[in-house]
């Protein structure tokens, strides 16, 4: 995680975010999924840091923003959010990673506002609509919906939200006992984060066509876990097919909640990022 860094804020129309930023150099921005914040990436923000300025910052709702601040928290929200932070901390347009939710994030920025972005990194994002183009990947999608989406939905309606995380995060990790098996730090991050990650899911997942992808001209990395849920390993091989001169790389030894910890995600960005910059 994150820590021995200032935190910093910038108030936008609506929303508040908190970020830190470590090192100096083109700004490479960190986008956490669901349930995160800032501080989840403290392992590649120390890794980009060394070359670039790597800024991690928390969503709308996110801790430690205020979660009172009314409005919407869909990918629409938090993807303006983003380029409002990109035109307060860059005179450039800069590097986006993202994780899960975060990567859907990105992809909405690059896709809504092009001239911010120089490059996308992305792993594994919901975009559940790409899954419905064919009868094997509808039937995947219609399974996850009931078996997983909306029983956490539910649990989440009536603030059980640890039995909501603990079928969510059963599914992304491949077993019933992966919530209760987490570290006491962990599972303090994710409690401080369900409000927001509520918000999301009530704003839904609709927000991106295949078509959208095939427009998406930025330079983009795409990153998928060897050991993750097999229906997001699919939306990234989708992804894949449809962005231009995309590259793949699938992380090895990585589940979806484990991927960015990997040294060889780290370093697959870093050497993206590198070249992507000129160097």
């Amino acid at each position: 995680m994150t820590s021995g860094t200032s935190l910093l804020k910038v108030q936008l129309p609506g929303t508040e975010l908190h970020y830190v930023e470590r090192g100096v150099g083109n700004p490479v921005i960190l986008v956490h999924g669901g349930f995160g914040d800032y501080r989840q990436w403290g392992h590649l923000q120390e890794v980009l840091s060394n070359r670039f300025r790597a800024i991690s910052y928390s969503r709308r709702g996110a801790y430690p923003n205020r979660s009172s601040l009314g409005g919407r928290s869909g990918v629409p929200e938090h993807s303006a959010d983003l380029a409002s932070l990109i035109t307060l901390i860059s005179k450039t347009p800069v590097h986006l990673v993202g994780e899960s939710y975060g990567a859907f994030v990105v992809a909405h920025c690059a896709i809504e506002y092009p001239e911010k972005v120089k490059s996308l990194s992305i792993d594994e994002p919901p975009m559940l609509p790409l899954l419905r183009d064919n009868d094997v990947d509808k039937a995947a999608l219609l399974l996850f919906e009931n078996d997983v989406l909306k029983p956490t939905t539910a649990c989440f309606k009536t603030r059980r939200f640890e039995d909501g995380a603990r079928i969510l995060i059963g599914f992304l990790e491949g077993s019933e006992d992966a919530f209760d098996s987490l570290p006491q730090e962990v599972r303090d991050l994710l409690a401080a984060n369900f409000n927001a990650f509520f918000a999301e899911l009530e704003a839904g997942f609709d927000y991106i066509s295949i078509q959208d992808v095939r427009e998406l001209k930025t330079p983009t990395l795409l990153l998928k876990s060897e050991l993750g849920p097999r229906l997001l390993r699919r939306i990234v091989d989708i992804l894949h097919e449809a962005i231009p001169n995309a590259i793949l790389k699938e992380i090895r030894g990585a589940s979806h909640g484990t991927i960015i910890d990997s040294p060889e995600y780290s370093s697959s960005v870093m050497e993206f990022i590198l070249t992507e910059s000129g160097n």
